[in-house]
């Protein structure tokens, strides 16, 4: 307030044009990047690995193709891109999504983000694989029901991790503010480092005052399956052990399905021009997650986790209040494509569609 009092208008309109700009996504050409087409990166949505000058590692993601190669919806990219930037300007963890453009892809241009992991030392590992590890017929093609909060939770107590409960509240919460709709087990998940060692130095260690997981493995090793190893052809040489110290939940991340990105133009300028069909395309939304093998709105799940979670909830939305000014979103949407060169302004964003993008995100919060 002292601050302010000492500023003209112009001033302060300076400033929170300054602040604005730090989250109007940028413009890369990764044409001429390293691509990895065989690193495989889950999800249905057009994915590959490109790693620019400096050995950097992104990941370029188009937009849903269906089985027969026709992009399904041209538009999603712009929907993670702008959940991206929404989650930032309201205080949550979230990945960074900018404009990516290959020229000599298919799907020209994307959503590009840097990997949120470490290459040398970190690794994502997906919610599919505690649920997995803690239910093993479970099958998230025929037990969609079973995909509940509860279910994750019990997974989650399972692998001692269930501290990190609160990041995924979280995430729910994110996801009722843009209607995220598709948040399944590849789309979250932990962070863990890691360290390689030689088997055979650790076969051959007479250090017995080592930490505890080097002594069981070392165990391991010398009391079962030494023989094993020496009398097989073909033999690890090198054997990973997460240090789980390390867990972190996850940036969210993968967040496209959200800001009526399935809805065609002239179902956009309908909207635009009626606030009530707005107001039903909010109400009918559904999480992913269930509730009691139950798909239930985003709305009415922040509402049953303020039962038992009742502290984290209201944290996080008086979070979000705080960090909320509508203002503040119509720059963002408005400016969403600014950076945007001359030759591809036929992926810009209409004016209605963003118009109706405003709508949507300020009667959500």
């Amino acid at each position: 307030n002292y601050l302010v009092s000492f500023l003209t208008f112009d001033e302060i309109y300076l400033i929170k044009i300054s602040f604005m700009e730090k989250y109007i996504p940028t413009f890369t050409d990764i044409t001429l990047w390293q691509k990895r087409n065989f690193i495989n990166t889950g999800g249905t949505r057009a994915k590959f690995v490109s790693v620019n000058e400096q050995g950097e590692v992104f990941y370029f993601k188009g937009s849903k193709e269906t089985r027969e190669g026709d992009i399904r919806y041209p538009l999603e990219f712009w929907s993670e891109i702008l959940s991206s930037k929404i989650g930032q300007i309201l205080g949550f963890e979230i990945l960074d999504y900018n404009i990516g453009y290959d020229s000599k892809h298919i799907q020209k241009i994307g959503c590009l983000s840097k990997s949120m992991i470490n290459q040398n030392d970190e690794r994502l590992t997906e919610g599919i694989t505690y649920l997995k590890g803690f239910s093993p017929n479970y099958n998230p093609l025929v037990d969609k029901k079973k995909y509940t909060f509860h279910f994750i939770k019990q997974a989650l107590i399972h692998h001692k991790i269930d501290k990190h409960l609160q990041y995924l509240i979280d995430t729910i919460i994110f996801d009722c503010i843009v209607g995220n709709s598709d948040r399944h087990q590849e789309n979250w998940g932990f962070i863990r480092k890691y360290i390689e060692i030689k088997i055979e130095n650790l076969i051959n260690s007479q250090n017995d005052s080592s930490k505890n997981w080097v002594q069981k493995i070392r165990n391991l090793f010398l009391n079962k399956r030494k023989k094993e190893i020496h009398n097989r052809k073909k033999v690890r040489k090198i054997i990973r052990i997460n240090l789980e110290e390390s867990t972190r939940f996850s940036p969210i991340y993968d967040s496209g399905c959200c800001l009526a990105r399935e809805k065609n133009d002239d179902e956009i300028q309908l909207m635009n021009k009626d606030i009530q069909l707005i107001e039903k395309y909010i109400n009918k939304g559904k999480s992913e997650i269930h509730w009691d093998e139950k798909k239930v709105t985003h709305f009415n799940l922040v509402e049953l986790l303020l039962n038992d979670y009742a502290d984290i909830v209201k944290n996080r939305i008086k979070k979000v209040k705080e960090n909320f000014d509508a203002n503040n979103i119509i720059s963002l949407v408005n400016n969403i494509d600014a950076n945007l060169p001359d030759f591809c302004n036929e992926y810009k964003l209409t004016k209605e569609r963003k118009e109706v993008i405003i709508k949507i995100v300020n009667l959500r919060i």
